[in-house]
């Protein structure tokens, strides 16, 4: 809710996370989805992003899909805690991570196409296909050791990120 109101919050205390969910709202004008990329099919050219149940409504597929569940793992599962549950929309999406290495900030950049995604699993799911490989965005987060949290805004916001990281001083690794 916070974040259909463009107030950016993240998930699990990551703040990192949550600032560049802001520098990617201010960028873009959109409202970011903080999720994890949970799979991914090398094939298909294809990584599942996906969260819990917290992604921002105003980003949706189909309104009439959402609903409204306890969390399935608090606790046991389905016992207490509120998820809204829904595929993302399609379209053309930027990828980013911002991580602190010890020697100052790194920005993970990527861009791709949220793909028309069946709610097949609880929570969040969101299929994209990048434009670059996939191995190679799987592989730089792997050999680099970027963290699990990723914030996936509906624009192409690229050039907008490397020129903001120019301005901070933050290292761009873009995958292409």
């Amino acid at each position: 809710m916070l974040n259909n109101d463009r107030m950016v919050s993240s998930c699990e205390g990551d703040v990192l996370g949550a600032v560049l969910m802001q520098m990617e709202t201010s960028l873009s004008g959109g409202i970011p989805f903080f999720a994890d990329l949970i799979s991914f099919e090398y094939d298909r050219n294809t990584a599942l992003l996906w969260h819990c149940g917290a992604a921002p409504s105003a980003i949706c597929r189909k309104f009439e899909e959402t609903t409204l569940n306890q969390h399935f793992r608090v606790d046991g599962g389905n016992k207490k805690g509120l998820t809204n549950e829904f595929s993302m929309k399609a379209g053309p999406i930027t990828l980013a991570q911002l991580d602190e290495d010890g020697d100052g900030y790194r920005m993970l950049i990527a861009k791709g196409n949220a793909l028309d995604t069946e709610p097949f699993i609880r929570g969040n799911p969101l299929n994209v296909r990048f434009d670059c490989s996939v191995e190679r965005l799987i592989n730089t987060i792997m050999t680099e050791g970027f963290k699990h949290h990723y914030s996936i805004v509906h624009a192409d916001i690229e050039n907008e990120l490397v020129e903001l990281c120019r301005w901070l001083g933050i290292i761009p690794v873009l995958v292409k």
